[in-house]
């Protein structure tokens, strides 16, 4: 090394420690104390309404005198991680507390119980050891092996990655993969929390909680709740959304889409790019090997782990070093690139149920599809939530979706379609060229991101996330009415009347009723559908969990319908408002002084209703002033924290 060299290493000191670190050290610290300054600024921050709370250290130490707890390495909404010391073993451990709620859960713990014996099947060092698990008084616990590190999805919280640390890393999992495969074990929940990465760069693969053991005496009988899925969908392969049963090729594909991310930054959902068109250093051979992990059909994607690590080494000229160089390489820029990203993940996720907040406003066709020349118009107000960037202009419609994390779509006089607000999904990137536009769509729901466009050809556009499907329409959909876009699931109505929906096949929202007579409407909350018949009469199928498809006997002579989260409203013939399903809100308390209403409206947990004098009457959550606007309302819609209103022009107000 040149002085020259030795001077830019060691002129620096860490300003917590002392260390001597390089000049360009972010924040002035060494790895070290990034580390344990990120660890301190997200375990304050991870503390939200209705997490868990774990106990104090020392409230710790009473249940584990055989340990010394160090201190509260993360905590999230199903567990808490402690680093303590085996004083015994002289050895670094790491201690997962689970809430109280799960021990008294009785199939919970039989999970919890299997994640023990598939970790303790497993002896390899690509693989988080598991030490030791149980119960004390109300808590069930597992004792793990310590990884001084970070989880890649703090890494990548910082950016994508260079194609050598990316390559390295998919290597290594591999190798854990290969031998967790070999020994009947699918880990079935690959994603970036899960996997770590210690400060020598080698990679750790954690969290076997949704593991499926294929040996025949393995049986998974009772593991699955109702309406609950295992696994995180944005990394699932076809196969477990459609509950198929799923060999090892799952991992392939999550691994698959891990690289896809760890080189563009981005999840490959909808119509993606391969890498190499977004990053033009890399080889299109590489191409093939992501797209081949990412084959929808499992028999076409790679048949092992080992084939996909020699199929990437040949598509990649890898750096002339040795694995033991490679690693301190990898391990010296993760750690002086991203320790200040969030550092928690603490939990495995162990279920995923799409139940969050989601709603669907009815799309209602009332004759003959109408040219985009002759839509109505008029000035988008906004109430509450973040900005809109076409507020105060005119538009012919609006929706909005997301959950959370909204986003908008906006329907202009001249057929276009502007978007705004969260784009991780590319649900904002407004296909190129799309025109005469006459309806639009967002997905509803915290975990949706997809968009649909109904052209006045009565084609479909669609874009944003595929995951599941629902974000590209069926090949041959044509003649279309209506379209209306859930959170798993899309529907459209076609001019004749019949309901196509597409999305999660697992989903009970799909299974359009084969009875299903004409319909002239339609409407999606978070798991169920709706259809309004020609007669005037309403069908709901779908999750029923909240009584959203009990539809009331009232519900006759329907002239209009909407769908909340968990709710429906039907405005009958007489202007009679009535609604049923979920209230945590008191967003189906209709009220008793209701005049005739006109139209209806609901939100996630909100309704309204205007009346006949053109005023708006609101119940339940719903944060909207309304007196002021009376005669002048066209449309309402609401999102999770945004309420948007189309005013009807001056001239055709009602008064």
């Amino acid at each position: 090394m040149s002085e020259q060299s030795k001077a830019t290493t060691t002129a620096n000191a860490c300003a917590a420690c002392g260390r001597s670190l390089p000049t360009n050290a972010p924040g002035g610290l060494c790895p070290a104390c990034l580390l344990e300054r990120g660890v301190a600024l997200a375990t304050r921050a991870s503390a939200r309404p209705g997490d868990f709370v774990p106990p104090a250290p020392e409230e710790l130490a009473v249940l584990f005198p055989e340990f010394e707890i160090v201190s509260l390495l993360g905590r999230g909404g199903i567990s808490a991680v402690y680093k303590a010391v085996q004083p015994d073993l002289d050895r670094t451990v790491a201690i997962k507390l689970l809430p109280p709620e799960t021990a008294r859960d009785a199939e919970f713990m039989e999970r919890f119980r299997r994640e023990a014996a598939t970790l303790a099947r497993l002896d390899h060092p690509g693989i988080v050891r598991l030490y030791d698990f149980g119960q004390r008084d109300d808590f069930a616990y597992f004792v793990m092996e310590f990884v001084d590190g970070v989880d890649l999805a703090q890494q990548l919280a910082a950016g994508p990655m260079s194609p050598p640390d990316a390559f390295e890393i998919v290597g290594q999992l591999c190798d854990a993969l290969q031998h967790s495969h070999e020994r009947g074990v699918i880990h079935r929940d690959l994603k970036p929390a899960n996997i770590l990465i210690a400060r020598d760069g080698r990679v750790k693969l954690a969290d076997f909680g949704l593991a499926r053991l294929t040996q025949p005496d393995a049986g998974e009988m009772g593991l699955t709740r109702t309406g609950a899925r295992l696994g995180t969908p944005r990394y699932m392969a076809p196969e477990q959304l459609n509950g198929v049963t799923a060999d090892h090729r799952v991992d392939v594909y999550a691994l698959g889409v891990v690289l896809y991310e760890m080189l563009t930054a981005q999840l490959p959902v909808g119509h993606f790019d391969p890498p190499s068109e977004k990053i033009p250093a890399l080889t299109p051979r590489l191409d093939e090997v992501v797209l081949r992990a990412l084959n929808a059909e499992p028999e076409r994607r790679f048949a092992s782990m080992i084939e996909v690590k020699e199929r990437l080494r040949d598509a990649v000229a890898r750096p002339g070093l040795t694995r033991p160089e490679r690693r301190q390489q990898l391990a010296r820029r993760l750690f002086a690139a991203s320790l200040l990203a969030a550092i928690i993940g603490a939990g495995a996720v162990w279920l995923w149920s799409s139940r969050d907040a989601s709603h669907g406003q009815a799309t209602q066709p009332t004759g003959p599809i109408t040219e985009r020349a002759t839509l109505p118009s008029g000035r988008l107000i906004v109430f509450g939530g973040a900005t809109c960037p076409v507020a105060n202009e005119r538009v012919s419609a609006v929706a909005l979706g997301g959950g959370l994390n909204e986003f908008g779509l906006a329907l202009l006089p001249d057929g276009t379609v502007r978007a705004w607000g969260d784009n991780r999904f590319g649900q904002t990137n407004v296909p190129a060229g799309l025109r005469e536009v006459i309806a639009i769509a967002a997905g509803q729901g915290a975990k949706s991101a997809h968009a649909l466009a109904l052209r006045a050809d009565g084609t479909v556009a669609g874009w944003g996330d595929n995951t599941f499907g629902q974000g590209v329409p069926p090949m041959g959909l044509t003649n279309v009415a209506a379209i209306v876009a859930g959170e798993l699931h899309s529907l459209a109505l076609t001019r004749e009347g019949r309901v196509v929906a597409w999305g999660n096949g697992t989903s009970p929202a799909l299974a359009v009723p084969k009875n299903l007579p004409p319909a002239k409407a339609i409407a999606t909350g978070a798991d169920f559908s709706l259809a309004l018949s020609m007669d005037g009469r309403v069908t709901a199928w779908g999750v029923n969990e909240r009584g959203q498809c009990d539809v009331p006997p009232s519900a006759q002579s329907v002239v209009q319908f909407a769908a909340g989260s968990h709710h429906a409203l039907a405005l009958l013939a007489d202007g009679k408002v009535i609604a049923w399903g979920g209230n945590s809100s008191q967003q189906c308390d209709v009220p008793a002084t209701l005049p005739p209403a006109t139209a209806v409206f609901a939100g996630g947990d909100g309704s309204a209703a205007l009346d006949a004098s053109g005023a708006l009457r609101v119940w339940g959550k719903v944060p909207m002033p309304a007196a002021e606007f009376k005669g002048r309302v066209a449309q309402v819609v609401a999102g999770s924290q945004t309420w948007l209103m189309i005013e009807k022009p001056a001239a055709t107000a009602v008064h």
